[in-house]
């Protein structure tokens, strides 16, 4: 199951990526999160980033700006357990992933 969740990992990281530099690249992980999200882009010429969270609905439930830093950290501890959809925009950076509160 863990080699599984690494694959996946791996396999988002390249789906993330814009253009044939593979630049910037974006980490979202876990992706059944308990607590805490991580993320991170790295490459980015300029590290400021936005973060939007929806819930299952497709209703935005959190914004979050990230300005001069490649990663943060999202507290999902106060989510209802389910489904959310993460969307995380910036200078030639845009990624969607769906990440599962446990």
């Amino acid at each position: 199951m863990k080699n599984l969740f690494y694959i996946f990992i791996l396999c988002f990281i390249f789906s993330c990526r814009k253009d044939n530099n593979y630049d910037p690249a974006v980490y979202v992980y876990p992706l059944l999160v308990q607590n805490d999200l991580n993320i991170a882009i790295y490459h980015n010429k300029n590290n400021d980033f936005d973060i939007y969270i929806f819930n299952n609905t497709g209703n935005q439930i959190m914004f979050q700006q990230v300005e001069n830093l490649n990663q943060t950290v999202v507290d999902f501890e106060s989510f209802e357990k389910g489904i959310y959809f993460v969307k995380i925009e910036g200078v030639n950076v845009e990624a969607q992933v769906k990440v599962v509160k446990e």
